[in-house]
C-alpha cells in the first residue's frame, strides 16, 4: 500500500515546507564576541571570548554585512546562554536583543526579544527567545546587526557566553530571510 498524506502526517507539521516553497529560509548566524568587537558569522568554528558584564550594563553590537540584496521578514529565534553569579536572594538579570538595518547613516530596529533571569545561587541558563521581525531590504553593503543588551540586576553579575566551540556556551540566532533569486 502507497503512503498517503493525510491533515495528520508530518509534513502537515513541517513550518519550514511553505516557507522553502515561497522561498524563505531561517538563516543560522552564530553570535561571537571577538576580540575586535562582536561579529555574527555562519562559521561555527570561529573563536571567541566570553563578554562578561561586571556590576555594569554591557551593549554590545554583533554585525555581519550583507553582500547580496535580501529580504529579512518573519519570526526570529536565538539561544543565548547567560550565567548569573548571585551574591544573595532574589538576583536577576536582563537581556534585550535588538534586530537591527544599518545602512551606513540610519539605524533601524526591526524586532526586539527580552528575557530575564532570577537565581537565588549561581546558575547558567539557556535561554530560548523570539521576535516577529518587520520586513527590510537589504542592500549590498548594509548591515544586519543584533544588538545585545545585558542589565545586571539586583544583586548579581551577568555573564553572557558566546562560544560556539563549547556546548552550553554557545550563542546563535536564526535570522528570516526571503531569498531574491
Amino acid at each position: 500500500m502507497a503512503d498517503t498524506i493525510t491533515t495528520n502526517s508530518e509534513v502537515n507539521v513541517l513550518q519550514s515546507f511553505s516557507d522553502a516553497t515561497a522561498g524563505r529560509s531561517q538563516q543560522l548566524f552564530w553570535v561571537v564576541f571577538t576580540e575586535t568587537g562582536g561579529i555574527l558569522t555562519r562559521d561555527q568554528g570561529a573563536s571567541s571570548k566570553i563578554a562578561q558584564v561586571e556590576g555594569v550594563d554591557d551593549d554590545e553590537d554583533y554585525d555581519i554585512t550583507i553582500n547580496k540584496p535580501t529580504i529579512i521578514a518573519g519570526l526570529a529565534t536565538m539561544d543565548l546562554t547567560l550565567q548569573t553569579a548571585s551574591a544573595g536572594i532574589g538576583a536577576t538579570a536582563a537581556v534585550a536583543v535588538y534586530i537591527k538595518h544599518y545602512d551606513g547613516t540610519t539605524e533601524t530596529t526591526l524586532g526586539t526579544m527580552t528575557a530575564s533571569i532570577s537565581s537565588n545561587e549561581e546558575l547558567t541558563k539557556i535561554l530560548k527567545i523570539k521576535c516577529d521581525v518587520t520586513r527590510k531590504m537589504f542592500g549590498v553593503g548594509h548591515t544586519l546587526r543584533v544588538n545585545v543588551v545585558i542589565t545586571d540586576g539586583t544583586q548579581c553579575t551577568a555573564t553572557m557566553y558566546t562560544d560556539p566551540n563549547t556546548a552550553g556556551h554557545e550563542c546563535k540566532i536564526w535570522i528570516p530571510v526571503v531569498n531574491l533569486e
